[in-house]
């Protein structure tokens, strides 16, 4: 049950950790591409601007988070929220929490708060299944969707409602909206308010041997945790921001190509308008002075 739409965390955690050994893909230069040189990532030819958004990411992101799973950093992914209608600061993973259901307790923020207006479409960042969703005293609506291939699964949270088709068990594709933003949880069923409005992301490793990530319908614990600690299943929670910062970086440079694309568009299109307007003219012209011509008046 739920609306016709969510969680914040606590748990293991910690910021951003030292630096170390990258491993994993990096993009390999090709020749060509508009924007600078274009890339291979992941076996995929991506466009100079992409790249270059890429190489920052590199340089700027990834060596503050070392072992990064490979199977997050593929094509394909999108940033949960649209671009220019919202608010991501900084990693909050592993900062502190005190509300519980039991009263004020130290625990740690599992996820990463992006702040947006309530009402904003929430997105899928990849293709998979719903896993579970319903109502948590923490998190008010979410839903949890299993990432296919990759081992992980989203848990989107504090939803105001959730969008048609979005059912445990339903399937999920990369950029389909599942909700939208709201401020719920905190409470019991239905409380809403105590916080701005924001999505609580997280992403969580499926354990194998466990059920979780072999049975993906397995619903989570979340439903019946009394102790934040306790339980979040299925998964354990794993730090999302360098992989936020990537898939934004990626929809950033690609929606920046559409626009850049689709204004050239409109100026090929008004400058072909104004030069066939310019050509109708000088005919007009042309015609207008052959007749006076041929009467005998002056252009």
């Amino acid at each position: 049950a739920g609306p016709a739409g969510a969680g914040d965390a606590g748990g293991q955690g910690g910021g951003p950790r030292a630096p170390g050994r990258n491993p994993g893909m990096r993009p390999a230069p090709v020749p060509g591409g508009p924007g600078g040189r274009a890339a291979v990532v992941s076996g995929a030819v991506v466009s100079g601007a992409v790249a270059d958004a890429l190489r920052r990411w590199e340089a700027t992101v990834r060596p503050h988070y070392p072992d990064l799973d490979p199977r997050l950093l593929r094509p394909g992914f999108w940033f949960p929220l649209p671009r220019g209608r919202y608010k991501f600061d900084r990693d909050t993973f592993g900062d502190p929490r005190r509300w519980t259901p039991a009263g004020p307790r130290p625990r740690r923020h599992q996820g990463n708060d992006i702040l947006a207006a309530r009402g904003t479409p929430v997105r899928a960042v990849g293709a998979g299944r719903v896993l579970a969703r319903g109502w948590s005293p923490y998190g008010g609506w979410f839903i949890l969707v299993e990432l296919a291939g990759t081992g992980h699964a989203a848990y989107y949270s504090h939803l105001d409602r959730y969008a048609p088709g979005t059912g445990v068990g339903r399937p999920v594709q990369p950029g389909q909206v599942l909700g939208f933003v709201g401020n719920t949880g905190y409470g019991p069923p239905g409380t809403r308010g105590k916080f701005w409005p924001h999505l609580h992301f997280e992403l969580r490793r499926l354990e194998r041997g466990t059920g979780q990530g072999d049975r993906p319908g397995t619903p989570p614990a979340e439903a019946g945790v009394k102790d934040r600690g306790a339980a979040r299943g299925p998964g354990r929670p794993v730090n999302p921001y360098p992989y936020l910062r990537y898939w934004e970086a990626w929809a950033a440079a690609e929606e920046g190509e559409g626009v850049a694309a689709a204004e050239g568009g409109r100026t090929a299109a008004t400058g072909k308008g104004e030069a066939g307007a310019g050509k109708a003219g000088k005919g007009k012209t042309r015609g207008k002075t052959r007749d006076r011509q041929a009467r005998g008046s002056s252009p």
